[in-house]
């Protein structure tokens, strides 16, 4: 998927969230994580996955060269990052700092199928970087 589109889809979902819950739904079945990789405000690295969720957690596992994943374990202090969202939210990021004005950030959304989909009690969403 081209970078445009994840950025302009997981801009979208983070701005939607911002502004008011979705439907709660506790049936989410997926987690879909991106990680950005960014210089400035420049995008240098994407990586996305989508997990399975549980009643109460999702493990993702994403697929990332060692670089970036070497920089994501030592800008968040592991390569298991653990995003915790807020009741009834269906977007929520962690971003982590780098040296100078590099940055890794960890988005993750809630579906049930193509739909977003929130939380009633809060959820957490555990991100490995591979």
């Amino acid at each position: 998927m081209p970078r445009a589109i994840i950025r302009a889809t997981v801009l979208a979902a983070l701005v939607l969230s911002a502004f008011g819950p979705a439907a709660v739904q506790a049936s989410h079945q997926q987690a879909w994580v991106l990680i950005q990789i960014l210089h400035g405000d420049a995008e240098v690295a994407t990586y996305d996955a989508t997990a399975d969720c549980s009643a109460d957690s999702c493990t993702a596992a994403v697929a990332m060269n060692n670089r970036d994943a070497g920089r994501l374990a030592r800008w968040c202090g592991s390569r298991s990052v653990d995003v915790v969202f807020s009741a009834e939210s269906f977007g929520e990021s962690v971003e982590c700092a780098g040296p100078s004005s590099w940055s890794a950030r960890v988005n993750v959304l809630l579906l049930d199928g193509f739909d977003l989909a929130a939380h009633g009690s809060g959820f957490v969403v555990t991100v490995d970087a591979q």
